[in-house]
């Protein structure tokens, strides 16, 4: 798997899941989906679930209780560090 097909499918998941265009002006990758009200605890971890199974990788506490998820552009970049190794 290449990497634009994991930007691909991690943005399309969020966009599918918490109805929300990244394209909009207001919105970026960067965006703290926290901050913004986009996400809840419920999301956060249905968020995590989904990138566990999609890509085959475990997340630890520890990285779970980090600011790793708080945007598109920072979980693109966790599970590309996950699936390097």
């Amino acid at each position: 798997m290449n990497h634009d097909d994991i930007d691909n499918q991690i943005k399309s998941f969020l966009e599918d899941r918490l109805l929300v265009d990244f394209s909009d002006p207001g919105l970026s990758e960067e965006t703290n989906l926290f901050k913004e009200g986009i996400i809840d605890s419920y999301g956060y971890m249905e968020t995590i679930k989904f990138l566990e199974f999609t890509f085959s990788i475990d997340f630890t506490q520890k990285e779970l209780a980090t600011a790793s998820f708080v945007s598109l552009k920072n979980m693109k970049q966790k599970v590309k560090e996950k699936l390097s190794g």
